[in-house]
C-alpha cells in the first residue's frame, strides 16, 4: 500500500458570534413512518412447516455482506472469524513495525507516518501588528512576548521627558508637557475625587481654571439621610446665611487647615452667618471663619462640634437640649438661651477683644470652660448670667491668670512653692509657710505606715496591741510595791497582805471574814456587829445589862392620845386606849372587855421597795398559840406574823407565822427585815430565823399594812412603847434608811 502524507489539524478556534437568521428554506423530506397501529385479531393457524436442522458447518469469515443460501438455522453459540484485514474497506497488506493505519483514498492500509513538527527555539516576536506567521515549528508553552508602551500600535515610539504625560494627538498617544499649575480634565467634576462616601465639594475659584461652587450649593447637593461631608476649598464665600437643610442628620463641613503662621482659609465673608437648625443631630464645623452670627437651634437633642473655627460674628445657642463642644476656637459674643437644658464644653478657646459671655440659664453646671482666655471677668459658680464651671487655666483681659479645679480657684503661691522644689528618691514635699515648701526624708518604713487605711492597720504595722488605744492615765509606772503584789500566787479564799516593805504574801479569808469586811459603815461607841444571817453584818447597840434593846435612834417625842387612836392609825375594833400605862413609862395599852383591840397602819412602800425593816417594842398580858396575834405585816399579798409564846421558836407551816419565845408581860423588841427574796426575824439583837419571801402565805387583806394588838380574846391586853417602819433601796441592808413614820416613845 502506497504511503500517504498525514496532516494534523490545529486546535479549533473560539466560536464566532451568532449570525443573522437566514431566509426560509424549501420544504423538507417526508418524515419517518409513524408507529404501527393496534394489532388485529389473530388469523387461523397455518399448516405445519418443514422441520429444520441446525447448521453444522463453520460460520463464514467477516467479509462482504451476503444473504447466504443454507436452509439450516445458525446455532446460538456460533462464532465468525474476524481480523482487521477481513473488513471490506481495509487492505490486506501486512503492516510493518511503526506503521499506522491510514486512509489511502479508497481503503485503510498500513502506512509510515511523516515526521512531527519541532518546538520553536526562536525568541518570540514583540507585541506589534498582527500577522499569521510562516514558521513550521510550534510555540513552546512557556514563551513570553516582549511588551512596552511604545510597542502598542496606537502609541508613538517617541521617548518621553521627565514630567511629561501621555496625550492623545488625534491619531496616537504621545508624550507631551502640560501647562504649569493647571490640573487638566477634572476641574468640573468634583464627584471624581471623593474622600469618603457621600462627599461633596465647594470651591471659591482661588485656583486658576477652576469653577466657583458655593458652600450652600455643596451642602444642598449632599444626600438626605446618610452621614456626609462637604470639603470646602480655601477662599472667601459671601452671600446669605448658610443653613443645614432638613434631613442632613449627620454632616461635617470642613475647611483646609491653616499653617502655624496663618495662610489662606475658608471665610464666610461680608457678615455671612451660619445656622445649625432643622432636625440636624450631629453637625461638625472645622477650620471655618464665620464673620456673621453662628446659631445653633435644632429641634431636638444632638451632639455638635465646632473645632478650630473663628466665630467672629459671635455664637448664639437656643433653647435646645444638645451637647455642644467648642474646641480651639476664637469667639465673639457668646449667648446661651435661658431654656437651654444641654451641656456646653468650651475648651482652649479665646474670646476676641471686648467679647462677652452671657449664660441666661444662670446654671453653672450647663457650661464647662477649661484652659481659655479673653474674658474681662471670670465666670463663677454662683446663680448669675456669668455662671460657668471652670477647670484649668483662665486668663483675663487684664492679664491675670488663675488656675481652677472643679470650679474652685487654686492658690498659685502654694503650687509655685511645690513646683520650685527638686524631687529626689525617698523625699517628700511639705510646706514651711503659706507660700514656701521644702523636702524631707520619707523612708520605706514610713511609706508602709502611710499606706495604712485606718488606725487599726497602722497599729498592726507598728506591732502595737490593744494597749495602744488606752489613755496614758490607764497605765501605772513600774513600782516595787506592785512588783511585790505581782509575785504573789493567788488562789480561792486567799487575801494578799504585806509582810514588810515591798514584800507580800497571802492569807486565808473565809466567807465570814469577807462579810465583816463588807460592812458599809463604822459603828458608834458601844455598838457591836450583828450577823444578818447572810451578807454584811450590821452595827447594833446593846444595853449595859445585856438584855433588852435600846433603840437610841427612835424618836422620843410623843403626844398623849388621850384615849384616841394615834394619828396615822386605824382602829379595826373599838379598842380601849390607855396612856400612859401606870408603872410602865411612856406607852399605850390596848384593852377591851368585849372585843379584841387592834390598830392598823397602811404603807405604800411595802410593795414598791425590795428592802424594808419593821420593828416594835411591846408586851402582852398573855402568851399562847398562833391565834394570839401581836404583830402582823402584809407586804403586797404576803403575810408575815409574830406571836408571843412560851413554847419556843415554832413556825406554823399553814400560816407562815412565827411564835416568839417570850414570857407574859415581858418587854421585848421584835424586828422583821425583808431584803430581796429573804425575810429575816430578830428578837432583840438576836436573829432567830431566815425565810424565803416567795414562800410566804398570800393574803390580800390589808395589803401593805401593819397590825398591832390581840386577835381573839378581849381579856388580853397589849402594851406598845415604840414602833418604826423604814424603807431602803434595792441593795441589801443600805445605811441610809428613810424613816417613814414613828409612833409613841420609849420609857
Amino acid at each position: 500500500m502506497a504511503g500517504t502524507t498525514t496532516t494534523f489539524p490545529g486546535m479549533p478556534g473560539p466560536q464566532g458570534p451568532e449570525g443573522p437568521q437566514g431566509p426560509e428554506g424549501p420544504q423538507g423530506p417526508v418524515g419517518p413512518e409513524g408507529p404501527p397501529g393496534p394489532q388485529g385479531d389473530p388469523g387461523p393457524p397455518g399448516p405445519p412447516g418443514e422441520p429444520q436442522t441446525p447448521y453444522a458447518s463453520t460460520p463464514a469469515n467477516i467479509g462482504t455482506a451476503s444473504a447466504g443460501t443454507s436452509a439450516d438455522y445458525a446455532r446460538g453459540d456460533h462464532v465468525h472469524a474476524a481480523a482487521l484485514a477481513d473488513l471490506s474497506d481495509v487492505a490486506a497488506t501486512a503492516p510493518t513495525s511503526g506503521q499506522v493505519l491510514a486512509w489511502g483514498g479508497s481503503e485503510w492500509g498500513p502506512a509510515t507516518p511523516s515526521a512531527a513538527p519541532s518546538p520553536s527555539s526562536a525568541t518570540p516576536q514583540p507585541i506589534g501588528t498582527a500577522a499569521a506567521g510562516t514558521s513550521a515549528d510550534y510555540a513552546r508553552g512557556d514563551h513570553v512576548h516582549a511588551a512596552a508602551l511604545a510597542d502598542l500600535s496606537n502609541v508613538a515610539s517617541t521617548a518621553p521627558s521627565s514630567g511629561q504625560v501621555l496625550t492623545w494627538s488625534g491619531s496616537e498617544w504621545a508624550p507631551a508637557s502640560t501647562a504649569a499649575g493647571t490640573v487638566v480634565g477634572l476641574t468640573d467634576r468634583y464627584e471624581e475625587l471623593p474622600s469618603q462616601t457621600f462627599s461633596d465639594f465647594a470651591h471659591a475659584s482661588t485656583v486658576a481654571a477652576s469653577p466657583t461652587r458655593d458652600i450652600q450649593t455643596a451642602i444642598d447637593a449632599t444626600p438626605v439621610g446618610p452621614a456626609c461631608q462637604v470639603i470646602v476649598g480655601p477662599g472667601s464665600y459671601s452671600g446669605a446665611t448658610v443653613t443645614i437643610p432638613a434631613g442632613r442628620n449627620n454632616i461635617a463641613i470642613i475647611g483646609p487647615s491653616a499653617g502655624d503662621f496663618g495662610g489662606t482659609v475658608v471665610s464666610l465673608s461680608s457678615g455671612r452667618g451660619l445656622t445649625i437648625g432643622n432636625n440636624a443631630v450631629r453637625v461638625r464645623l472645622v477650620n471655618l471663619q464665620i464673620e456673621g452670627l453662628t446659631t445653633i437651634s435644632t429641634t431636638g437633642a444632638g451632639v455638635h462640634r465646632i473645632e478650630q473655627c473663628q466665630l467672629e460674628g459671635g455664637l448664639t445657642i437656643g433653647a435646645i437640649s444638645a451637647t455642644i463642644y467648642i474646641v480651639g476656637c476664637t469667639l465673639g459674643n457668646v449667648s446661651i438661651n435661658a431654656g437651654f437644658t444641654g451641656t456646653i464644653l468650651i475648651d482652649r478657646c479665646a474670646w476676641n477683644s471686648g467679647a462677652t459671655y452671657t449664660n441666661s440659664t444662670q446654671n453653672y453646671l450647663k457650661v464647662l470652660i477649661s484652659d481659655s482666655a479673653g474674658l474681662a471677668t471670670a465666670p463663677t459658680v454662683a446663680v448669675s448670667t456669668n455662671a460657668a464651671f471652670l477647670n484649668g487655666r483662665l486668663q483675663l483681659t487684664s492679664g491675670a491668670t488663675t488656675y481652677y479645679a472643679d470650679g474652685t480657684a487654686l492658690l498659685k503661691a502654694p503650687l509655685t512653692a511645690i513646683n520650685s522644689l527638686t524631687p529626689a528618691a525617698d523625699r517628700i514635699a511639705y510646706y514651711t509657710s503659706a507660700s514656701a515648701g521644702a523636702m524631707t526624708a520619707l523612708t520605706s518604713f514610713a511609706r508602709t505606715l502611710l499606706d495604712d487605711a485606718d488606725a487599726a492597720t497602722a497599729r498592726t504595722t507598728l506591732g502595737l496591741g490593744t494597749a495602744a488605744t488606752s489613755a496614758a492615765t490607764a497605765f501605772q509606772a513600774a513600782d516595787a510595791t506592785l512588783t511585790a503584789l505581782a509575785g504573789v500566787t493567788t488562789a480561792a479564799n486567799k487575801l494578799p497582805y504585806f509582810t514588810g516593805v515591798d514584800t507580800a504574801t497571802v492569807a486565808d479569808i473565809t466567807t465570814a471574814g469577807r462579810e465583816i469586811l463588807s460592812t458599809a459603815s463604822s459603828g458608834t461607841n458601844g455598838q457591836v456587829l450583828t450577823s444578818s444571817g447572810g451578807g454584811a453584818p450590821t452595827w447594833t447597840t446593846v444595853s449595859g445589862s445585856g438584855s433588852g434593846y435600846a433603840a437610841d435612834s427612835w424618836d422620843d417625842a410623843f403626844s398623849d392620845p388621850n384615849g384616841a387612836v394615834p394619828t396615822g392609825w386605824t382602829a379595826e375594833t373599838s379598842p380601849v386606849i390607855t396612856y400612859p400605862v401606870v408603872g410602865s413609862g411612856t406607852a399605850i395599852q390596848l384593852a377591851s372587855t368585849t372585843n379584841p383591840a387592834r390598830l392598823t397602819a397602811t404603807y405604800a412602800g411595802f410593795a414598791a421597795n425590795t428592802v424594808w425593816e419593821a420593828r416594835v417594842e411591846m408586851r402582852a398580858s398573855q402568851v399562847g398559840t398562833a391565834n394570839e396575834s401581836a404583830f402582823v405585816i402584809r407586804d403586797g399579798t404576803k403575810r408575815i406574823s409574830i406571836y408571843p409564846s412560851t413554847s419556843g421558836l415554832v413556825l406554823e407551816a399553814g400560816l407562815m407565822e412565827l411564835l416568839m419565845p417570850h414570857a407574859v408581860n415581858d418587854w421585848f423588841i421584835w424586828t422583821i427585815r425583808r431584803s430581796g427574796t429573804r425575810v429575816y426575824f430578830w428578837s432583840g439583837p438576836r436573829m432567830l430565823y431566815v425565810y424565803s419571801y416567795a414562800s410566804l402565805t398570800a393574803d390580800t387583806s390589808l395589803s401593805g399594812s401593819v397590825r398591832l394588838g390581840t386577835s381573839t380574846s378581849a381579856t388580853r391586853t397589849t402594851q406598845i412603847r415604840a414602833w418604826w417602819v423604814k424603807f431602803g433601796s434595792v441593795n441589801d441592808a443600805p445605811p441610809d434608811y428613810t424613816f417613814r413614820t414613828t409612833y409613841f416613845g420609849r420609857p
